[in-house]
């Protein structure tokens, strides 16, 4: 017996065409900023195949794709400034021992040339009258023509569900990843080489915050109540491991766990239809900088290792910093009213609520409120009358500090 299967092939082609404008902030960042139109000549393309089979109760495909980014334009160039003191405009030899570039003309702003290769594998199918599988796999290669960099993402997927009645359906869902980015080799000039008290060395290797392994598992159960009312309930724990970013600077931790409630309410009665929606997560180590907060007012100017001319307070880190909440709530509802083939209403609101109770430093804050309605009228075959309003209302708080040179 033959086994029933297709092959595909596609082809898709983009390209940005015109001038667009760039800035270049110089060594003095807040004075000294230029700004140009840069060309454009960029173009992308996918070029895939799909190899899909039926196997008795199952869907079995492999798909290949292979992507190319170019990039035509000419480089665009900035003159950077010659670093020199801001108040009388010498001591340039000083100031040129403390930066990597000064007084010329360099390239900035440009979009290397890469090229992407990716491999996807799809099962999905039934088991006995009331289980369903899916599951799949993917592996990506995406390289840096101008760095000759890699960056590998491997990814796998399993969904189950089971239908217990014919109005209660549960599904558990599994997921992980992995991403592995080459580390690099920052070769620079020593600090201040050649000044008196110089010579520091400050090459170093860049080991990549992309390097992650994700997981995640996720419960659901849809109930139907009856034919007017279904209520979705779902529970998600997630857990990020970073290999070189740490989230706490506490005990080291590289890792971040959250775990997500959601219940969900749709109605259906006649013409109308609405649904409600809450969630609440809760977020062990956020994404932060955890050494972002320096500047310690209480305590006096040191000085760098093996240079006691040179002094530096912003040297003094001394906490974490975030934007991102490790308790997090969220509210959302819609209404949608259908008068008739040409006429239909529709009202939305939303709130959040979260903030960041971890840090050694502050309490970061975050409120956010949306809310809208429209309305829609068909007037003929070719004319649609809208009328709506949105409202939206976002406010954070959070502390942050801002590098200065020399004033």
């Amino acid at each position: 017996t033959s086994i029933p299967s297709d092959i595909q092939v596609g082809f898709r082609a983009q390209a940005r065409n015109g001038y667009h404008q760039m800035m270049q902030l110089s060594h003095c960042d807040t004075c000294h900023v230029q700004t140009k139109g840069a060309k454009l000549d960029e173009n992308a393309y996918d070029v895939w195949a799909k190899v899909h089979a039926k196997v008795n109760k199952f869907d079995v495909s492999y798909k290949y794709t292979y992507s190319k980014f170019n990039n035509g334009a000419d480089q665009t160039s900035f003159y950077i400034d010659r670093p020199r003191h801001p108040a009388n405009g010498g001591a340039i030899d000083e100031f040129a021992s403390r930066t990597l570039y000064g007084g010329e003309v360099l390239p900035t702003g440009f979009n290397n040339d890469n090229k992407k290769s990716t491999h996807e594998v799809h099962v999905e199918g039934t088991v006995g009258d009331n289980d369903r599988i899916v599951a799949g796999a993917s592996y990506s290669d995406l390289t840096n023509y101008f760095t000759d960099l890699d960056l590998t993402t491997s990814t796998g997927s399993f969904r189950w569900s089971h239908k217990f009645r014919t109005n209660l359906v549960m599904d558990a869902f599994l997921s992980y990843y992995t991403m592995d980015n080459d580390d690099i080799f920052i070769d620079i000039p020593a600090w201040r080489d050649g000044r008196p008290g110089g010579g520091q060395p400050l090459s170093w290797t860049r080991y990549s915050a992309y390097n992650r392994d994700v997981s995640y598992v996720k419960l659901r159960a849809i109930y139907k109540m009856d034919g007017n009312n279904r209520f979705t309930f779902s529970y998600r724990y997630k857990q990020t491991d970073r290999d070189n970013t740490v989230v706490n600077i506490e005990d080291g931790s590289t890792d971040t766990t959250s775990s997500l409630f959601k219940v969900r309410w749709d109605g259906r009665y006649g013409d109308l239809r609405t649904n409600l929606m809450a969630s609440f997560e809760s977020i062990d180590h956020p994404f932060e900088n955890a050494l972002g907060i320096n500047e310690d007012p209480a305590n006096a100017y040191v000085p760098f290792p093996g240079n006691g001319l040179i002094y530096y307070l912003q040297r003094q880190v001394i906490g974490e910093a975030s934007n991102m909440p490790s308790q997090d709530m969220n509210v959302r509802g819609n209404l949608s009213y259908r008068f008739s083939d040409k006429a239909s209403f529709n009202m939305y609101a939303s709130f959040r609520n979260g903030e960041n109770n971890e840090l050694n430093t502050y309490t970061m804050n975050l409120t956010g409120r949306t809310a809208g309605t429209s309305l829609f009228y068909v007037l003929d075959d070719k004319t649609v009358l809208t009328i709506g309003y949105d409202y939206s209302f976002n406010k954070q708080e959070a502390v942050f500090s801002v590098p200065v040179m020399d004033g």
